[in-house]
């Protein structure tokens, strides 16, 4: 954050500065203020951005020292994640080309609730349903552990899952549906990566007895094939794609990598992808849409 101050600056020295305010005096034949960000105006909003982030993190941090407010705050989220979900729902089936009141959608063939992109929806549906599914464990867990006959337990569990945990099991199969609709691939794969984890987790903490955690992945498996089986065809037809989207997105990072060679310690912004990527675009990016993004933070920072 200090250094993205540091580019936006207009009283740094005239020789860190970016040229093309250079070319950009010459052309205008005036004076111009100058700074190490190409467009400084997007790198201070993006420092800001950068700094709620970690605002939200501290707030997070705060609050969920006490056990009861963190719990609270993650069954907030769920259900929030929820309602995005149902509504995404209900947009996608409907053909919706509204996203709420606001404007039209990009797109209809993916799901994208209020979202514009999939893959920023694919992002919260992601951390909803691990969050969703970490409270459903959490409840099953304390039925598993208790001492009593394998019947009774199995009465119990069924008594739980049907029960207390219903409205979470539900979340967690809408919020599911949701992302597979997306077709996001990496959001799809980022959520699966994280259950794995939130299950490993749980079974290393002893949270769930060994044998319940093989029972419960492989039943969550199941319920995923199930799942993608009903509304995966759209992430599936996305998949066949990956090597082709992949040669156009390597020739994507070959330019980004030339662009920081050029700019190895000063940089050129925070945040001005958008502005520097057309001055080293060339003839190897086929694509005629204009990039946004890297789709690769690593190297966009």
């Amino acid at each position: 954050c200090a250094w993205t101050a540091v580019q936006w600056m207009p009283w740094t020295p005239a020789a860190l500065h970016h040229s093309i305010w250079a070319d950009a005096e010459a052309t205008l034949g005036q004076s111009l203020p100058g700074s190490i960000s190409l467009n400084p105006g997007q790198t201070i909003a993006s420092g800001l951005q950068l700094l709620a982030y970690g605002g939200v993190f501290i707030l997070a941090l705060g609050l969920g020292r006490d056990a009861g407010r963190a719990r609270l705050g993650l069954q907030v989220f769920v259900y929030a994640g929820f309602a995005y979900a149902l509504y995404g729902l209900i947009a996608f089936f409907s053909g919706s080309e509204l996203i709420l009141w606001f404007g039209e959608r990009r797109g209809t063939v993916s799901l994208t609730s209020t979202f514009e992109n999939r893959n920023s929806y694919a992002t919260l549906a992601g951390m909803g349903l691990v969050a969703a599914f970490a409270l459903f464990l959490d409840g099953l867990g304390s039925v598993l552990r208790a001492r009593v006959p394998p019947r009774t337990r199995l009465r119990w569990t069924l008594h739980h899952i049907f029960g207390p945990a219903a409205p979470l099991l539900v979340a967690t199969l809408v919020i599911a549906t949701a992302l597979l609709l997306t077709a996001s691939r990496g959001g799809t794969l980022s959520a699966l990566f994280g259950l794995l984890v939130l299950a490993g987790a749980f079974s290393r903490a002893g949270a769930l007895p060994a044998r319940p955690v093989s029972i419960i992945v492989g039943a969550i498996l199941l319920a995923g094939v199930l799942v993608f089986t009903l509304s995966g065809d759209h992430l599936a037809k996305r998949l066949e794609l990956i090597d082709r989207e992949m040669d156009g997105r390597t020739a994507v990072y070959k330019t980004v990598l030339g662009a920081v060679a050029d700019a190895p310690l000063l940089g050129t912004g925070y945040g001005t992808f958008a502005d520097v990527f057309p001055l080293y675009r060339d003839a190897s990016i086929t694509h005629n849409q204009r990039w946004e993004a890297a789709h690769n933070t690593y190297l966009e920072n």
